[in-house]
């Protein structure tokens, strides 16, 4: 059976053809290429259906299991990679960020007290980064456990594309591991601090690109808001300010 799914960013087809296209080649999907339609100007990816519950939370042993193939994929020599693109995380997020300070007078009390301090923290890295001209993987951009399947067999399968970007080699694993126990926690408090951190630790990865994913998630958040594409109830449901105290509790533990 097949089902569509309208692409959030369609501007994005042809990079997620090409993630779908490494996915498969490599065996770390199972499942047919996906096809893409145009159907009244808006783009859609048309994928077979997959019998499989979703990853769960609760789960240790998933947590291992998905950690172990997303660990093997991320070191997959073959993934895509860039210099640049402007699909590269660095530059979607400078987009946020400018885009937001361009509309500054829609900014919310809150928000204004709270975007430079953020902000600061994403120039310094986005400059570190671009600065070194690493090269950036193609990667999935929102590994969650929603977005990670498991069916009868144990196999696992990776679903919803709309994040595609190019990012730093790790950082899939690194959203992984933080969301994971994010989510079993709602936020992040100190115990569930020190469990992501010697996380990221023991698998070698550097904890700037945790601190990066969360302000951009921040200020996605804010430039889907302010841009006009949330719904009012979704921008009642957005909790960027547990993100944020995220973030705090993140560079207080760092700054120690």
């Amino acid at each position: 059976m097949k089902k569509l799914k309208k692409l959030y960013y369609p501007e994005k087809r042809e990079v997620i053809k090409l993630y779908d296209s490494f996915l498969i080649n490599r065996g770390f999907s199972r499942n047919q290429p996906s096809s893409f339609y145009s159907i009244n100007s808006e783009c859609f990816q048309e994928y077979f259906y997959i019998l499989a519950r979703e990853m769960s939370i609760n789960s240790m042993d998933d947590y291992s299991n998905v950690k172990h193939f997303i660990r093997k994929m991320t070191s997959d020599l073959s993934r895509p990679k860039k210099v640049k693109s402007r699909f590269n995380i660095f530059m979607e997020v400078k987009n946020y960020s400018d885009y937001l300070i361009e509309n500054r007078d829609q900014w919310h009390e809150d928000f204004d007290r709270i975007f430079y301090k953020i902000n600061s923290v994403f120039i310094e890295l986005y400059e570190e980064y671009h600065q070194k001209g690493e090269l950036s993987y193609l990667s999935h951009g929102d590994l969650h456990n929603k977005n990670i399947l498991i069916d009868s067999e144990n196999e696992i399968h990776i679903i919803d594309y709309d994040e595609v970007c190019y990012a730093p080699k790790d950082f899939d694993l690194i959203i992984f591991i933080f969301r994971f126990y994010k989510g079993r926690t709602k936020k992040i408090n100190s115990k569930t601090l020190k469990i992501i951190l010697d996380e990221l630790e023991k698998e070698n990865l550097e904890i700037k690109y945790l601190k990066f994913y969360i302000i951009k998630v921040i200020l996605q958040k804010k430039f889907l808001e302010y841009s006009g594409r949330l719904s009012p109830d979704d921008i009642l449901v957005d909790n960027w300010k547990g993100w944020y105290e995220d973030f705090l509790t993140l560079v207080l533990h760092n700054d120690k």
